[in-house]
């Protein structure tokens, strides 16, 4: 477990850097900030949600990961969140919806009778989906490195064990990368994508500064057709996408900042309605802290419930935990 583990989390900041250095070298060399970037930076902001989307969802991270103190007020909600998490965002949305559109493009240059814009919500959803499926029950059945304490039973693999994972996480996901695939690549018809063109749109101070376009040039000539635009960071470059009013590059970004957390937060609000509901009834039990019982027993595993799966409790004696550590054992 600790293997996996820690592989995550090396894996994760290597993609972190190796990333964030590529789309920063780009956009410098471009003086803009790319749709890329901003998208890119925009996901890592994410990382305060975790506590508050996953409760939702009872999820219960392993006590091997580096996480944050157990005694932070959000953090109770899980209550153990990894140190990396944020940085989790980026692979899940941002590399999502980066090869969501990179599939996009391969479909509509096989297919050309399909329309690009259908093709990135698609590939979109695809992604999402088979993304979420596999890394989380890598995660949950190979690694062992979080699990699902409560879940809706008729939309749940192998429910009732210590690996169940809802569907409906999958589903989250991918109507979550869905729009952000179709936003990174989708574009009008002089080149800019349509955060660009909704923060010019918003009010003239995030966009005060105007590029007029010379008499008699074309917009091809201009260089916003080449289907990649952006706001710019720096002193005027050849190729820089021309418009009437372009908007500074931090309304650019909190554009989307706006765009994730809207897409993340509606979509995963249906977690919340399962947790008031209070359909999660299929039970699954959770290895506890080392130093002691986990705080979700008396309110997620129900240990007096005696439908409750005790194979996990069990496991964790096996592993070495402490016997005073575990919670009672049912029946």
């Amino acid at each position: 477990m600790r293997f996996w583990i820690w592989f995550n989390v090396v894996v994760t900041l290597l993609l972190f850097v190796v990333t964030g250095v590529f789309l920063v070298r780009r956009a410098l060399r471009e003086h803009r900030l790319t749709a890329e970037l901003a998208l890119y930076l925009a996901t890592i902001s994410l990382g305060w949600m975790e506590a508050v989307i996953d409760w939702g969802g009872f999820v219960y991270y392993s006590p091997d990961w580096p996480h944050y103190p157990t005694g932070w007020p959000i953090v109770r909600l899980i209550p153990i969140l990894p140190l990396h998490i944020p940085l989790c965002y980026m692979w899940f949305f941002w590399g999502g919806a980066t090869i969501g559109r990179a599939l996009a493009r391969r479909v509509v240059h096989r297919f050309p009778g399909v329309r690009f814009g259908a093709a990135l919500v698609v590939s979109g959803l695809v992604v999402g989906f088979l993304f979420d499926v596999v890394v989380e029950n890598f995660f949950i059945v190979v690694a062992g490195a979080w699990n699902y304490t409560q879940v809706w039973g008729p939309l749940a693999l192998r429910r009732g064990t210590d690996t169940q994972w809802p569907i409906y996480m999958g589903f989250a996901m991918a109507l979550t990368i869905a729009p952000l695939t179709y936003l990174l690549g989708a574009r009008n018809d002089r080149g800019e994508d349509l955060v660009a063109v909704s923060v010019r749109s918003f009010g003239r101070w995030l966009a005060p500064r105007r590029a007029a376009v010379p008499a008699g040039t074309s917009l091809a000539t201009a260089g916003v057709t080449t289907g990649e635009s952006g706001p710019s960071i720096g002193s005027a470059g050849e190729g820089r996408p021309a418009s009437r009013r372009r908007p500074h590059w931090w309304g650019y970004l909190l554009g989307w900042v706006v765009v994730v957390h809207l897409a993340y937060g509606v979509v995963t609000l249906p977690y919340a309605v399962l947790r008031w509901t209070g359909v999660q009834t299929t039970v699954g039990t959770v290895r506890p802290y080392p130093n002691g019982p986990a705080w979700y027993d008396d309110i997620v595993t129900k240990p007096d419930d005696p439908t409750v799966n005790t194979a996990p409790t069990a496991k964790s004696v096996a592993d070495g935990v402490p016997e005073e550590d575990i919670p009672p054992k049912i029946g």
